[in-house]
């Protein structure tokens, strides 16, 4: 308080008023003490009540006047409340005292009201703090009359303090350490925090975006999704969460997931959101990738050329694609509600669960086998299945995968093939004893042929011979055409013989390699015109220069 405001002070109370809200001006000196004592009482009730202290300090007197509280304030047994300098002075911690006593100097050099806080020292060693208020009143001269004050515990408000600055300093460590951007806005949306990694994201720098509005930096493309978000958020009172992009300095999209909550004050009133911005780039990326990825599979698994199916632990399909439909007639709604069970052939079904047992037991990984299906019209079809086990990442069993090859054409070609080796076996077997009859028929004839032969060439060499011995005995009272004719009977005897061993050799043909020889066709044609005997009047001319083969003569003969 200034000058001035003390000496109007001073003026009221000189013309009976104490500031109290009384006049005092027509009691007498005992009655406005009695008074004054009073209101001194219901001050200090007050001041109780609110936790405060009150002190008086008179510069006529030097005496320092504590109200009760104040004693208790500084650790002392509640007295007369008359206090010394030092009664203050050696409660305030060493570290403050200075800091105290300027603050007195100054609120008298400078006439301001004195304002200072401070920690005290009680008789146990502990530590409370404590906050003083006090007020020079001086006279017209500008000496200082006497000063009044207050002194509060704020103790507590000081823990407050210290815990939420604390608090302060653990969230400021968290937020500039925590992998998500977090940030803060008002109720216009304008930015009044974000964090180092809020700026990682984003691009920009803190100066750039505090008290910007956030959506600025939203990729034009999302911006209108986004705001309709914050709206229904807004109308619903529910907490915001999005993904969209964010468009970076350099123009470099970022996807990003947001989240936000209303913040209030103490008083419940709306001030603005705080949330948490998080880089799912990456994770986008890897969704897109998945989602290629799926598209390929689903891709590949329906366009397949041979049929694809998934089975639970159960043998349920829970995935067909087209092609295994086609090859049993099923739609998938149906295959769905089907085992592999009820579609193998029972003769088939005890060895496909064998193989079964052997993947899920870990001793082989993998199997294929020939099998039969039975399709939705009653026939039967020959497949080749491959079968392996699909685990999730912790070992634990998911689904069976099974791809099916239909092999019915080629099991008919094979019974077929089958048929056909059955008709050639039996037709070798009859070749096999036909040629044994044969053989034996052959060596009949060789034998007949050797027997004809001998007895055939046996006549003719006694006709040879007596015709020889004729010659010998009448060659000189025989004719030359009885000479002539002997020869000629002897050439036909060597010529039927030669034709019987011609004949012999010919039941061999295939049996017994002959010999090439050289055959001179001039006398192999005289020896067939000589065989045909012509008539005298018939003649037959041969060229002189016919040639002399190397063959087999047998066949020319």
């Amino acid at each position: 308080m200034n000058q001035s405001g003390s000496r109007s002070e001073q003026n009221n109370i000189s013309q009976g008023q104490t500031g109290f809200g009384k006049d005092f001006s027509d009691l007498g000196q005992q009655e406005v003490q009695t008074e004054i004592e009073k209101y001194f009482e219901r001050l200090t009730l007050a001041l109780d009540a609110a936790r405060m202290g009150s002190w008086y300090w008179d510069s006529f007197t030097n005496k320092n006047i504590w109200t009760p509280y104040h004693d208790v304030i500084f650790g002392y047994e509640p007295g007369n409340g008359e206090h010394t300098y030092e009664d203050w002075s050696s409660r305030v911690h060493p570290d403050d005292l200075e800091l105290a006593e300027a603050a007195w100097k100054t609120a008298l050099e400078e006439r301001v009201d004195y304002i200072c806080e401070y920690r005290i020292v009680l008789p146990d060693s502990t530590l409370r703090w404590g906050e003083s208020y006090g007020r020079y009143y001086y006279d017209d001269g500008g000496k200082p009359l006497r000063m009044a004050g207050t002194v509060t515990d704020i103790t507590e408000r000081k823990k407050a303090e210290q815990a939420l600055q604390e608090s302060q300093r653990r969230y400021s460590t968290l937020a500039q350490v925590s992998p998500v951007g977090i940030y803060r806005c008002n109720t216009s949306a304008n930015l009044v925090y974000v964090n180092q990694r809020w700026c990682d994201i984003t691009g920009y720098t803190f100066d750039r975006v505090i008290n910007q509005e956030w959506r600025f930096i939203i990729y034009p493309g999302d911006k209108e999704r986004v705001e309709a978000q914050v709206e229904r958020a807004l109308e619903e009172k529910i907490n915001f969460g999005c993904e969209f992009r964010f468009q970076r300095p350099d123009n470099s999209l970022v996807w990003v997931f947001a989240q936000s909550v209303p913040e209030f004050d103490t008083k419940g009133l709306f001030i603005g959101h705080v949330g948490t911005v998080t880089d799912i780039t990456n994770q986008k990326k890897s969704e897109k990738a998945l989602r290629q990825s799926e598209e390929r599979f689903r891709s590949t698994f329906e366009q397949a050329a041979v049929g694809i199916c998934h089975a639970d632990n159960n043998g349920k399909f829970i995935r067909v694609n087209q092609k295994f439909c086609d090859i049993l007639g099923y739609s998938r709604e149906e295959l769905l509600e089907l085992t592999f069970h009820e579609i193998t052939y029972p003769a088939d079904l005890e060895s496909d669960l064998h193989q079964v047992r052997n993947l899920l037991s870990g001793k082989v990984k993998n199997f294929s086998m020939e099998k039969r299906y039975l399709c939705k019209d009653g026939s039967v079809i020959w497949v080749e299945i491959t079968v392996s086990f699909v685990r999730q990442i912790n070992g634990e069993p998911d689904y069976f995968l099974g791809v099916i090859n239909d092999i019915s054409q080629r099991k008919q070609a094979q019974t077929q093939l089958l048929l056909r080796a059955q008709e050639q076996e039996e037709l070798n077997l009859l070749l096999t004893e036909t040629t044994a009859k044969l053989r034996k028929r052959n060596s009949e004839l060789d034998q007949f042929a050797y027997v004809a032969s001998h007895d055939l060439k046996a006549p003719l060499r006694a006709i040879a011979n007596l015709s020889q011995w004729l010659e010998d005995d009448l060659l000189d009272s025989l004719e030359p055409d009885n000479l002539r004719h002997l020869e000629l009977l002897r050439q036909r005897v060597y010529r039927m013989e030669a034709l019987i061993n011609g004949l012999l050799q010919y039941s061999r043909i295939g049996r017994v390699q002959d010999a090439e020889e050289k055959v001179d066709v001039n006398q192999l044609l005289a020896e067939i015109i000589n065989d045909l005997a012509p008539p005298e009047n018939f003649t037959i001319q041969v060229k002189d220069t016919m040639p002399t083969l190397t063959t087999k003569g047998m066949l020319l003969r």
